[in-house]
């Protein structure tokens, strides 16, 4: 039937002991994955560490991209571009008001970087969802301050150059 034959002893009639294994030989099969992972993890980092010093040692010169320690979105928000971009949106509900300065700045971002110009316009768009007859104000108070901060901005400038003698 089903049952399986019992082992029979050996002829001397003692059965042979298992084979133990040695404690030396657990330790080194529990500790060579670990020094192996060390290993490579320590290799994965020098190689990392040494490829990233190659690119970014440019001879000395700057770095040609300036990283914001500021999210893009928020930036883009709080840009002159944005402002810039917003008093043009609403300008046809709201009325026209004078935004020299602000113009300035906004084209120098947009010459400085393309892609932050380009997502301060979108939210401004985004923001004139809201635009009615009583948000006007607010919207025009925000341009005249933002308009105001780039008027600050200009004339830090132009003083730094004539302190500079223009240089």
């Amino acid at each position: 039937m089903t049952k399986k034959p019992e082992s029979k002893p050996a002829a001397g009639g003692a059965e042979k002991p298992q084979a133990k294994r040695s404690k030396l030989k657990l330790a080194l099969f529990a500790l060579v994955p670990l020094v192996l992972a060390g290993a490579g993890y320590g290799g994965w980092t020098f190689y990392a560490t040494a490829a990233h010093h190659a690119v970014g040692d440019h001879a000395g010169k700057p770095d040609p991209i300036a990283v914001s320690a500021v999210p893009t979105e928020i930036a883009a928000e709080s840009s002159f571009t944005h402002s810039h971009g917003l008093a043009r949106i609403i300008e046809h509900r709201c009325g026209r008001i004078r935004i020299d300065q602000l113009k300035a700045l906004s084209q120098e971002e947009a010459r400085a970087d393309g892609m932050l110009a380009a997502l301060s316009w979108e939210a401004a768009a985004r923001r004139t969802a809201a635009l009615n007859d009583m948000t006007c104000p607010r919207f025009l108070s925000e341009i005249r301050s933002a308009n105001a901060k780039a008027a600050a901005v200009l004339e830090a400038r132009a003083s730094a150059d004539k302190k500079s003698g223009g240089h």
